[in-house]
């Protein structure tokens, strides 16, 4: 039997339930670790998103700006 040494008095535990409580926590922690790695990817890729946008906006600008300047030039 396995006592908790964190708590005074608590619970008992045999060792095949220590190590399923082990492994359940292990698991626990890679899917929190899966999840934190996934959402820096979403971020990362919603940053890139804006990024395109931005650029995209900006070639905007400066075709409707070069072409106000041709017809300027060609008037």
């Amino acid at each position: 039997m396995i006592t908790s040494p964190r708590t005074p008095g608590a619970r008992t535990l045999s060792f095949g339930q220590w190590a399923r409580a082990a492994k359940a926590r292990a698991l626990t922690f890679e899917a929190v670790r899966l999840l934190k790695r996934r959402r820096g990817a979403v971020v990362s890729a919603v940053a890139m998103v804006g990024q395109l946008f931005s650029a995209a906006m900006m070639l905007v600008v400066w075709v409707a700006a070069a072409a106000a300047v041709g017809a300027s030039v060609l008037v």
